[in-house]
């Protein structure tokens, strides 16, 4: 009996030992990924079309971003510059996917899973063919890659926001994607692709087609953009923007992972030095 616990027990150590690696891997994988995370290969060519803004490595955002203390509406207004000056417009077109853009399994095991077993049953619905063009939710992994559609630049800078308290939602135009948040002066619109901030609540920007263009003009933007954007602030299908996202790694599965790992693993040590002998049995134990 002796010697087929004692088989038994070292499994069962091995076992503790390889799960509670796991854990501790998939528990510092995410963080290791958002230090990690490079910006996407073609940002250096895509054009910057953004007047207000000066070009800015995506590093240096993420790290001015985490200097800036967002209690004042003017902080609030240098966030949204540093979103926009620290990304480019780009994500892959409907008909092609972009690995620079996809989760990685270190940045969100659970998501990459989800990704790779839709595209091994591959049963065509709208969701599935979605997942490989999923936005982030982690505004720094987003910030870090440095590039993404006007609705990533905005959930950029409303993840940063509410990181910080402050209320904010990101909110769908006809055929744009802003933010709108409550400031200490009020509410405010901003726009983080184009770097234009408008000091009013969206109601009123819907009901000000005039002020809209203002705002728009004195940033830089030329006429016949600029009427492009106007008419995208008519209330006519705006709405609260949903999106499929890539959420933030959960650390519960990985912590349980590692601690029930380590507790497979103490058991079995104190059961085989509790229960089976060292010694081996063949040995005469006169000696």
């Amino acid at each position: 009996m002796k010697r087929l616990t004692r088989p038994i027990l070292k499994v069962i150590g091995y076992l503790g030992a390889a799960i509670a690696t796991f854990g501790v891997c998939a528990l510092l994988a995410p963080a290791m990924s958002r230090l990690l995370m490079r910006p996407h290969s073609l940002r250096a060519g895509l054009p910057m079309n953004k007047p207000p803004l000066t070009r800015i490595a995506p590093e240096i955002a993420v790290a001015e971003l985490e200097r800036l203390d967002p209690s004042t509406t003017a902080a609030i207004d240098r966030a949204t510059m540093l979103v926009g000056a620290g990304m480019a417009n780009y994500w892959p077109s409907a008909d092609r996917a972009d690995d620079e853009t996809e989760c990685g399994l270190a940045e969100n095991p659970d998501f990459w899973i989800k990704m790779r077993w839709a595209e091994l049953v591959g049963d065509g619905s709208p969701e599935s063919s979605d997942l490989r063009r999923a936005e982030r939710a982690d505004w720094r992994t987003a910030l870090r890659l440095g590039v993404g559609f006007c609705s990533q630049h905005a959930l950029v800078l409303v993840g940063y926001l509410r990181e910080h308290g402050i209320e904010a939602e990101v909110m769908r135009l006809g055929g744009h994607v802003i933010a709108v948040a409550t400031t200490p002066d009020g509410p405010r619109v901003l726009d983080a692709d184009y770097g234009v901030v408008l000091p009013m609540a969206l109601s009123e920007a819907e009901r000000s087609p005039e002020l809209v263009r203002a705002h728009y003009l004195a940033a830089g933007y030329p006429a016949q953009q600029v009427e492009l954007v106007v008419a995208m602030y008519g209330p006519e299908g705006n709405a609260i923007y949903h999106s499929n996202l890539i959420p933030i790694a959960e650390a519960s599965v990985p912590a349980m992972s590692m601690i029930g790992g380590w507790l497979l693993l103490v058991c079995a040590a104190v059961a085989l030095r509790q229960r089976v002998p060292l010694r081996d049995s063949a040995v005469d134990p006169q000696r």
